[in-house]
C-alpha cells in the first residue's frame, strides 16, 4: 500500500517522510517505547515534512493519550479495508 503511494523503504528513520509505529498495550513498556519516540518524532517535524501513525492492539486509554501525539491511528480492526 505505501510502495503504491510512492513511499520507498529507508534503513534510517531520520531519512523517513512516513513513520509508523505499532504498538502493543498488552505490553505497557511498548507502548512505553513509542510514546517515547513519538516525542523525537516530534521535534523533527519542527525541521522537514514528516507524518507519523500508530497502530496495533491499543486498548482505549491508551490509545486516547497517544492519538494527540502522532498525525492519524490506524485502528486494527480498519486494516482490512486499507488497499494493498
Amino acid at each position: 500500500m505505501l510502495d503504491s503511494a510512492g513511499f520507498e523503504r529507508t534503513e534510517r528513520e531520520e531519512d523517513a517522510e512516513l513513520i509508523g509505529a505499532v504498538a502493543c498495550s498488552v505490553r505497557q513498556r511498548a507502548i512505553d517505547r513509542v510514546d517515547a519516540r513519538i516525542e523525537r518524532w516530534n521535534a523533527w517535524k519542527a525541521q522537514r515534512p514528516l507524518l507519523t501513525f500508530v497502530s496495533g492492539c491499543v486498548l482505549p486509554h491508551d490509545e486516547q493519550r497517544l492519538a494527540g501525539k502522532f498525525d492519524f491511528l490506524v485502528r486494527t480492526p480498519t486494516c482490512r479495508h486499507c488497499p494493498t
